[in-house]
């Protein structure tokens, strides 16, 4: 009994708290993504798998922008299958370097709407593998790439030591150079489904705890 009334007393606080950015403060943290797809497609069958995961370190500038940056890594699997000997498979890994700014619009307290443009540089290694009537072959690649683009998402101040927040979808322009043929490939991608959705958390370092904390305008 005594632990459950801890318990309401510590959400309470929680959320009675007042939470919001404040110039100079650190932020550490990261996000974590995943997505998942299935179409059967008459008789074949398609899926796709996504993962990645991106630690991050950040500087609030101000009380409205937030810098930060880090090295992320994501893996993705593709499958376009008919039967057991007739298949197309794809797995590629991919490590990345990033720079992002994030702009704070306040919704409600400790609640905000965000907005991020950011710019990644990666490097990318893959297999593929095909089999027709049980013939397999297969192949390796290597790839270098980047990327520019703006995300939406939102951002909740837990109190003035965490914040969880979240993105969905992109709009960006990706270029990619194969280190196996050296062509050059191109994409520009605007997307805002619900299996894009991501989130993190972040653990806020105060640069001075006696300044007063006051909302973003």
């Amino acid at each position: 009994m005594k632990s459950i009334l801890l318990a309401f007393v510590f959400l309470f606080l929680t959320f009675i708290s007042t939470a919001q950015p404040i110039q100079g403060d650190y932020i550490l943290g990261g996000s974590l993504g995943f997505n998942f797809t299935s179409s059967p497609v008459g008789l074949n069958k398609r899926q796709g798998l996504s993962f990645s995961i991106a630690p991050s370190f950040g500087k609030f500038i101000s009380e409205k922008y937030l810098l930060d940056g880090g090295l992320s890594y994501s893996y993705r699997k593709n499958l376009d299958e008919s039967s057991p000997q007739n298949f197309n498979q794809s797995i590629n890994n991919t490590i990345h370097i990033r720079f992002r700014a994030t702009r704070f619009f306040p919704i409600v307290d400790k609640l905000f709407f965000t907005v991020g443009a950011y710019i990644n540089s990666g490097y990318g290694f893959g297999s593929a593998t095909s089999s027709v009537s049980g013939i397999k072959t297969s192949s390796t690649s290597r790839k270098i790439n980047g990327s520019i683009g703006i995300s939406p998402g939102l951002t909740y101040f837990i109190n003035n030591r965490w914040m969880v927040y979240s993105s969905m979808g992109t709009i960006n322009y990706f270029v990619t150079r194969d280190s196996n043929t050296g062509r050059m490939g191109h994409t520009i991608n605007a997307s805002l489904t619900a299996n894009s959705f991501k989130i993190g958390i972040s653990y806020i370092f105060e640069r001075n705890k006696n300044i007063k904390k006051n909302p973003p305008e």
